[in-house]
């Protein structure tokens, strides 16, 4: 059995019954398919996140405005993985999510190749994220559990982007603290958050949020 360990999905405040429903998918023998939906904010990409870094090379994240069916079927057939971690899957385009199809009823994709079929048998899981389901269509959206996942709140948030900085960036509390603050009102997405750490210690804090997010800093 596949072991979980104690720091899945520690860094993501509340959603407490989407954190055992996931729990429980993970370690389901067969698979079971999960969607996160709601107005963008930054809890449905941190699922995918912590769940990409427990299983490793057994997950595969692909973005849905980046995704191709045969990049698809290349990754399946290459790495053979256990898990498909799809964000923004209300970008990916019709003939992308047709190729989902089959995939996720039998785990199975059958592709013409240098003249002969390539037939992939590889169960596997699929966890995505979509911001709008109306843009899926309802034989795609019927092969998913969809869970809705409400925005975090002012502090909620600022409690989550000092949490992922400390333990995925390493910085310090006090650095992680002053970027929470300065992105209060500013941006819901914790990938900024990321990015400014990221990019703070060339140009600043209030100048890597200017250049990222656009407009002038006020002075706190």
């Amino acid at each position: 059995m596949v072991n979980l360990g104690d720091d899945l999905f520690t860094d993501i405040i509340g959603h407490e019954d989407v954190k055992a429903l996931l729990k429980a998918t993970l370690l389901a023998e067969k698979p079971v398919h999960i969607m996160l939906t709601g107005p963008p904010a930054l809890a449905k990409t941190l699922f995918l996140w912590d769940i990409e870094q427990t299983f490793g090379e057994q997950a595969i994240w692909l973005v849905g405005s980046a995704t191709s069916k045969a990049g698809l079927w290349d990754l399946v057939a290459e790495r053979e993985p256990k898990i498909l971690l799809i964000d923004e899957m209300d970008k990916m385009n019709a003939v992308d999510m047709a190729a989902l199809l089959t995939l996720m009823e039998g785990g199975r994709l059958v592709r013409a190749k240098r003249g002969r079929e390539l037939d992939i048998n590889n169960p596997l899981k699929v966890i995505a994220a979509s911001n709008r389901l109306e843009r899926l269509s309802p034989e795609l959206r019927s092969r998913f559990a969809i869970r809705r996942l409400n925005p975090y709140s002012r502090s909620e948030f600022l409690t989550v982007v000092k949490g992922v900085l400390v333990r995925k960036e390493n910085l310090t509390d006090e650095m992680a603290e002053e970027i929470a603050g300065r992105l209060d009102g500013r941006s819901q997405d914790v990938r900024d958050a990321i990015r400014v750490a990221r990019l703070a210690p060339q140009i600043g804090v209030d100048k890597a949020i200017s250049l990222l997010l656009g407009g002038e800093m006020n002075e706190h």
